[in-house]
């Protein structure tokens, strides 16, 4: 069997995209970096959360052809590699862990009838088996906690209604640089960054799969359709993405996140996110 894709699609928050997509072969991959939260990058030219992304995004191009049976095996050379970039890239030596480039990802790989998934982070895949049920993969927002959920709700600007970013990102800074110093302890979350992720962080699995299993592969940029505004299922997100294409949920995910009312009822330090999603089909070697 064989991985046709049928939508890879990826729209920046504003005018910088910290999200990568990739497809290579078998393997697919959405990695999201994120977002920084110190005084300034300490190795990318624009953001750190770019650069560790533009990185993963690179060594999976380079890898995917020889990825070994367990996905999570190649996680330590990953690490390795965005260590030693960064450690020739620095401008300085990163004082507080929070300073530390890290993204979220999912990569899967069709291997035979099996679809593999190795996920850090908050990327989803959704996986149509074809009999009602649409699974969803990965590690959940709740269980890899950063941006969106970083500020209490009652708390920040937009539920006073101050709607200006700036206010916003800085009302919540401080939070979110404690939660980015427990990224990769054992007692924190798991993410890829230039440190190794605790096991207990790495959701590594395996899925069988067959003729016309479709797939989708999304940030959490994407998923604030199910899992902030409550429009959509996991299982309509993906029937409305292969239906209508990511573009047009895109287009309503902007609105949404623009929506003056709505950013006072669920308001979040960022108010847009980079949104990412690959959809494809699982299809017999013999068949079009």
């Amino acid at each position: 069997m064989h991985l046709t894709i049928t939508e890879c699609t990826s729209r920046p928050s504003g005018t910088l995209n910290e999200d990568r997509t990739g497809v290579c072969g078998p393997v697919a991959w959405v990695i999201d970096g994120a977002t920084d939260v110190g005084d300034g990058p300490l190795a990318g030219a624009t953001t750190d959360a770019a650069w560790i992304a533009g990185v993963i995004h690179n060594w999976l191009g380079r890898h995917a052809p020889t990825l070994g049976h367990d996905l999570a095996e190649s996680l330590p050379a990953i690490t390795a590699d965005a260590r030693a970039r960064f450690a020739a890239a620095q401008r300085r030596a990163p004082v507080n862990r929070y300073e530390h480039p890290s993204a979220a990802g999912i990569i899967v790989r069709l291997r035979g009838a099996s679809l593999d998934v190795l996920s850090l982070g908050d990327c989803t895949v959704l996986l149509d088996h074809g009999d009602g049920r649409v699974e969803r993969l990965g590690t959940h927002h709740v269980d890899a906690p950063d941006i969106t959920g970083a500020a209490n709700p009652a708390t920040t600007p937009e539920a006073r209604g101050d709607n200006t970013s700036d206010t916003n990102w800085r009302s919540v800074l401080p939070r979110l640089r404690e939660r980015r110093n427990m990224m990769n302890r054992a007692d924190g979350y798991g993410v890829f960054s230039i440190t190794d992720p605790p096991a207990r962080f790495i959701d590594s699995d395996s899925r069988s799969v067959a003729h016309g299993t479709r797939l989708l592969l999304a940030s959490d940029g994407y998923m604030r359709l199910v899992d902030m505004f409550g429009c959509y299922t996991e299982a309509t997100l993906l029937d409305e993405t292969f239906a209508r294409g990511a573009a047009a949920l895109l287009d309503e995910l902007r609105a949404m996140e623009t929506d003056a009312q709505l950013r006072r009822r669920i308001p979040r330090p960022k108010a847009h996110d980079d949104a990412s999603v690959i959809a494809g089909i699982i299809v017999q070697n013999d068949q079009t």
